[in-house]
């Protein structure tokens, strides 16, 4: 069953399909942007991100390691691998209302005097955990690993570069 899952991720098509989903859940997230933008609203990052921002920073090669690499397989394995499939057995639509919900509020810091601004990001996490849930159901681990992976490296390079 392993040896299935590690061969599933040398397939080009995996890679590719991948790829595709890890660009719509960041085009999912820019349109949420926008959205909240264009409606008047004050947003900016929340606390996860102003923290991946300033390791980043500070440690570039390292936070491609553990922000690009090692950060998605292990959610990955977390939250499609482990919870969606543990309780997808038992109700599908639970599993995904929960996956999503734990995913998004796994990434929001519960600061009084942010909660506003990481209340207004959270959809953007549960939009991408979403469609991470749904390349995870549809294509496989592999699939959603290198969408989360995509999407993450968007970000890092997007982040880099800005700097």
């Amino acid at each position: 069953d392993l040896l299935i899952v590690l061969k599933s991720f040398k397939r080009l098509r995996s890679i590719a399909v991948g790829i595709a989903y890890g660009f719509a859940v960041m085009a999912s997230v820019i349109i949420y942007n926008l959205i909240i933008i264009y409606s008047g609203i004050e947003m900016s990052d929340n606390q996860n991100e102003s923290a991946i921002v300033a390791m980043m920073t500070s440690y570039p090669i390292m936070s491609l390691i553990a922000f690009v690499v090692l950060g998605p397989i292990v959610e990955e394995m977390t939250y499609r691998l482990g919870l969606f499939s543990l309780i997808h057995r038992l109700n599908r639509p639970l599993a995904y209302v929960v996956t999503m919900l734990v995913f998004g509020v796994i990434h929001m810091s519960f600061n009084p005097e942010t909660i506003i601004n990481e209340l207004i990001n959270l959809p953007s996490y549960i939009l991408a955990g979403t469609i991470l849930t749904i390349a995870y159901e549809r294509e496989g681990f592999a699939v959603s690993t290198y969408a989360h992976i995509t999407n993450n490296l968007i970000s890092f390079l997007l982040t880099t570069f800005q700097s």
